[in-house]
């Protein structure tokens, strides 16, 4: 669904309220983007993989919400969903990510994301937020490599451009984006949102692994001693 921004602060709170509520067989995004029309906007997506009786009930706070300008939420193949966003993200585009853990959506964080998404540098470009919960945080967060084991959003500033030209706006409106929303944020990020490590330095892989670096960084020392594995977001061996 998508809404105009003059309903993005609605929008937004009801995201977050029925995030943080809604059931394992439920997973959600929400974004800042440009419509069609060329007009900022706020779009919910959202899967419902449960009995298909039970579906209308359970996504019921979504749809009966506001009036949005594209309402698409229906039965659908879940192959089809897995190629919901392919047309938005083609390869050979020019992006740029920051991204950070994100626990809820406070009033103050909203208008800033708001904000934001009024002087996006293109139409290409996003503000997003990925819902993890249900299953997966309900694991230790110790039990395996990955620690934010909590019911969050990653967030993803993510503008994008097909004009090489545009590169350097993207870039510094994308870092002054993510300066700008750090005080709402975890001092934690998903690693494969990393894209930028050789300028963000060390810390932001130990933001990745939080309080497990330390015994991962001891593993690398006893399978991979002389860092030869370096192409990735790399952790060192422990001295």
């Amino acid at each position: 669904m998508i809404y105009p921004l003059d309903q993005g602060k609605q929008a937004l709170q009801l995201y977050d309220e029925f995030s943080s509520v809604c059931s394992d067989d439920v997973s959600t995004a929400a974004l800042l983007i440009t419509a069609s029309t060329g007009d900022p906007a706020v779009a919910i997506a959202v899967c419902y993989c449960g009995p298909l009786d039970r579906g209308e009930k359970t996504l019921k706070p979504l749809m009966r919400f506001g009036k949005p300008l594209v309402n698409d939420i229906s039965v659908k193949p879940y192959v089809q969903l897995q190629t919901m966003f392919d047309l938005a993200w083609p390869p050979g585009r020019l992006y740029y990510i920051k991204s950070n853990v994100v626990r809820r959506l406070s009033e103050a964080a909203i208008d800033r994301y708001l904000e934001y998404a009024r002087a996006m540098p293109t139409p290409l470009s996003a503000i997003a937020f990925q819902q993890l919960h249900g299953a997966a945080s309900r694991v230790g967060s110790d039990d395996t490599a990955f620690p934010h084991r909590y019911d969050h959003f990653n967030l993803y500033i993510h503008p994008a451009t097909d004009d090489p030209a545009e590169a350097s706006k993207i870039v510094s409106w994308g870092r002054k984006c993510w300066e700008a929303m750090r005080p709402y944020c975890d001092r934690a990020v998903y690693v494969n949102a990393l894209e930028e490590v050789a300028a963000d330095g060390e810390q932001r892989v130990r933001d990745a692994y939080g309080p497990n670096y330390e015994r991962l960084a001891a593993l690398k020392k006893r399978y991979d001693p002389t860092n030869f594995f370096t192409c990735n977001q790399n952790i060192k061996p422990a001295a």
